[in-house]
């Protein structure tokens, strides 16, 4: 009795997948043709193309593209933030392609540079030297600096144990109250 019910619950199953089997089949899959793709994905296409052609303006070409597909800004934001990461991935997975971006990246900057000196200003002069030293950290030619500015907190000279536990708590190390008797430190 056991076996036939097994057997009648595997007919049962089987029969439900084959419906859903049937329901997941699209006219798309019975031929050779691509599946199409979303509007989503075709948008994220355009994004990139924008991005890798060097002609995508933060802030700028989010007005523009929500103005042309009759959509908020919010919607176009996660869409850009999306268009990074797909170029990212690919530039840092493909050695070629890193090369190819390395290129693009210079020529846009060149094209900033280009256009910060014809501006003939103080203001035109700087953003042009700071495009060229973009380009000659890119190429390895400067050192790139980063500047850390280290002002005081109330908790240096804490452990790492003692910020963990103040943040968790609100506790301050025993060592600190019993010295200052509950007065802030810092």
């Amino acid at each position: 009795m056991a076996e036939r019910q097994t057997a009648e619950e595997r007919q049962r199953i089987e029969e439900a997948l084959s419906k859903l089997r049937a329901l997941a089949f699209t006219e798309a899959e019975a031929s050779d043709e691509p599946l199409q793709k979303t509007r989503t994905e075709e948008r994220l296409d355009v994004i990139v193309g924008l991005m890798v052609a060097g002609e995508w303006r933060s802030g700028h070409s989010h007005r523009q593209l929500a103005q042309a597909w009759n959509l908020s800004e919010r919607r176009i934001e996660p869409l850009a933030d999306e268009a990074s990461r797909v170029i990212r991935r690919y530039v840092r997975d493909d050695p070629e392609a890193r090369k190819d971006m390395r290129a693009k990246i210079v020529l846009h900057l060149e094209r900033i540079a280009s256009k910060a000196e014809r501006r003939g200003s103080k203001n035109g002069y700087r953003d042009a030297l700071v495009a060229y030293t973009k380009i000659a950290e890119i190429y390895g030619l400067v050192r790139q600096v980063v500047e850390v500015d280290e002002k005081p907190t109330r908790f240096d000279g804490w452990t790492t144990e003692e910020v963990e536990l103040f943040a968790a708590t609100g506790e301050r190390p025993a060592r600190l109250t019993t010295a200052s008797r509950g007065a802030p430190s810092g």
